[in-house]
């Protein structure tokens, strides 16, 4: 690309032009990345902003290591691709099951175990701005991992659940929003538990961005 183009807001616009939504304008942010040192890192972050579960993420580890079943110790330079993507991802809505766009692969609940114990405590996107977590197996959500997710840059925290899927696992999420995402402006929850709405009146105040 001619360097008179090099600029931030050129660059930008020509990314806007498409979206990471549509199949067709994801091979061209893909090739853009590829093939231009300018738009790389625009096209990438356009790529990663939304990311609806950990497939994609997985697949940046050794494939040994995400394929359910194995048992295979990490080395900290196998993280050095993951997190080069991680780092990008703003939006993540996660789901706990076999994607149509993945057929040949399972995501195991035992998969958020295993990150936890090979990952430091530093959240897994660093950059996260949305998380929008709820059930997919008919149980709680899995709700002890949320708390790998969440980091001081959430603003959008989501949690839907039924009744009977609200544990002490929740509770203890809530009571820890103050100190592990202190810059929370939206906070909805999906639940019809008088519980939750005892914790939250125990947190509001120390959450002053919430609105």
């Amino acid at each position: 690309m001619h360097k008179c183009l090099h600029l931030d807001e050129i660059v930008n616009h020509i990314v806007a032009f498409l979206s990471a939504g549509d199949r067709d304008d994801r091979v061209a942010l893909a090739s853009l990345a590829r093939t231009c040192r300018a738009l790389q890192d625009p096209a990438l972050d356009a790529l990663w902003h939304c990311q609806e579960d950990l497939f994609n993420i997985l697949r940046c580890l050794p494939r040994d290591a995400w394929t359910y079943g194995e048992d295979v110790k990490l080395v900290t330079d196998d993280w050095i691709r993951f997190d080069f993507y991680a780092r990008r991802i703003k939006r993540f809505g996660t789901m706990i099951r076999k994607p149509k766009k993945s057929p040949d692969l399972c995501l195991k609940p035992s998969v958020f175990v295993a990150l936890s114990l090979r990952r430091t405590p530093a959240p897994f996107f660093p950059s996260l701005r949305h998380l929008h977590w709820g059930p997919v197996l008919g149980d709680n959500g899995h709700l002890e991992y949320v708390q790998f997710f969440s980091s001081p840059n959430l603003t959008h925290l989501k949690l839907a659940y039924g009744f009977q899927s609200w544990d002490n696992s929740l509770l203890s999420l809530i009571c820890s929003l103050p100190k592990t995402c202190p810059h929370l402006q939206h906070l909805e929850l999906i639940d019809e538990s008088q519980h939750m709405a005892f914790a939250l009146l125990s947190i509001v105040d120390e959450l002053p961005m919430l609105h």
